[in-house]
């Protein structure tokens, strides 16, 4: 009897199976961290940390939100259940679409009680089935579309995972900026990366393909931060690492390093 691991299959039987490999184990995946940092370490005592606070926004709807800080308990008033792309199967009736646009519509909204500048951090990565980074995979087929919409990128910053956007101008309490990425689309060159192997046995020619991205999940995350307008080009180096100049406008450009 044959081993069944030998059986003659063809590319697109196998393409096939490895659409549902990723389909199956997306659909499982139970979202992405939404991670909300809102301070600045040296300029902390300028402002009550209980007046900060931003929320992050997807397809409109709040996901992670903190304010209310606590200095008594040390602890932030949160909602949201901090996850993203949860939904996003349901634009093409549960399958995974290789090369389709997903929306995914990110934005953030000031919720504190104070003026503040905003920086979002956003990543990108596969993991395999333990969760573990497949390093080895590349990041650029997890194509993030970017607005533009205000937000800059901090380029020095960036990495194959990770993309840096500031906004341009201060956002005032209960503000939403417009949104910085609108859709995320997984390239359909993934089906093709693959190692085909070749053997005879007897009279009958056997082929086996061994696709690279074949069970792994991809993740999008993103970070959020917020810190106060008051002296605002010192406390932005301080809590972000990165120059920038203020004007009296509020208005906020990006200085090269």
């Amino acid at each position: 009897m044959k081993d069944n691991s030998k059986a003659p299959v063809s590319k697109k039987t196998l393409v096939l199976v490895v659409l549902a490999c990723i389909l199956l184990l997306f659909s499982a995946f139970q979202g992405t961290r939404a991670a909300l940092t809102y301070y600045s370490e040296d300029y902390i005592t300028q402002v009550s940390m209980r007046n900060i606070g931003i929320t992050l926004l997807e397809n409109g709807t709040a996901v992670d939100v903190r304010n209310g800080y606590s200095e008594n308990t040390g602890t932030w008033q949160t909602s949201g259940d901090k996850t993203l792309v949860k939904d996003i199967l349901k634009e093409t009736d549960g399958n995974l679409l290789l090369g389709h646009a997903y929306k995914m519509e990110l934005g953030v909204q000031n919720s504190a009680e104070i003026d503040q500048f905003v920086m979002v951090s956003v990543y990108k990565r596969w993991v395999d089935k333990n969760g573990d980074p497949a390093t080895d995979l590349d990041p650029s087929a997890i194509d993030i579309h970017f607005t533009g919409n205000g937000w800059q990128e901090v380029k020095d910053m960036a990495t194959p995972e990770r993309t840096v956007l500031v906004y341009n101008k201060k956002l005032a309490a209960g503000e939403a900026a417009p949104i910085f990425a609108d859709k995320v689309t997984i390239k359909d060159w993934v089906a093709g990366k693959a190692t085909t192997t070749t053997w005879t046995e007897g009279n009958k020619t056997w082929t086996k393909t061994v696709y690279d991205y074949n069970g792994y999940k991809f993740i999008v995350e993103c970070e959020a931060n917020a810190v106060q307008t008051h002296n605002a080009e010192q406390a932005i180096k301080s809590a972000w690492g990165i120059n920038v100049s203020v004007d009296g406008a509020k208005n906020l450009t990006l200085v090269s390093w």
